[in-house]
């Protein structure tokens, strides 16, 4: 088993199967009624385009969990380019499909209101629901966590919900800064200091 460099000409189809595989995860297809899968396409573009670094976590039987980290590089310029992604996106559905993705994908950054603020943040974290308690979720955060300290990060912060299990974060030593509710879910901002 290793950690490499996500690649997205050998990765990129592993990771769809990866995250169709969790079932509690709509990609934003509850709030805009599309297909998932169409979501979760952009899901991964946005994902992808506001990460500095993304991780897999990979056995001889394929791809285990990803992580991704943004440690503010280049921030105006990603955000752009996400936001690029999801305004083409929009270009070819309904104003009503829109509206639910713009309401997914803008809500919770809306309901932490900048409480959450971090130098660096996890932007995507997924194990294969097979191989949770492995510890492969735990071996990702470290790796990122050592490679943020490599390069003087202060801090790291997560943004999860109550579909996740949000306790893992406080079993790595996560400490909950933001508590509050989003779309009939409780959601979570958890911050690490180094």
């Amino acid at each position: 088993m290793q950690i490499k460099k996500f690649n997205i000409f050998k990765d990129f189809t592993k990771l769809k199967k990866l995250l169709l595989k969790e079932e509690r995860w709509s990609f934003g297809s509850y709030e805009s009624k599309l297909e998932k899968r169409r979501c979760m396409n952009l899901y991964i573009i946005r994902t992808l385009c506001s990460s500095d670094k993304v991780y897999v976590y990979k056995d001889d039987n394929g791809l285990l969990g990803i992580i991704g980290i943004d440690y503010h590089k280049k921030k105006a310029l990603k955000k752009v380019i996400s936001n690029i992604a999801l305004k083409t996106f929009c270009l070819f559905i309904t104003k009503k499909e829109k509206k639910g993705l713009y309401e997914y994908y803008f809500g919770t950054e809306n309901a932490y209101n900048g409480k959450t603020y971090c130098e660096s943040k996890i932007t995507l974290l997924m194990v294969d629901k097979e191989k949770r308690g492995l510890g492969v979720g735990k071996e990702l955060i470290e790796y990122v966590e050592n490679k943020l300290r490599k390069i003087s990060v202060a801090n790291v912060g997560v943004n999860t919900d109550s579909c996740c299990d949000y306790k893992f974060y406080e079993k790595m030593k996560y400490a909950r800064v933001f508590e509050g509710n989003f779309n009939e879910d409780d959601i979570y901002f958890y911050k690490k200091d180094f």
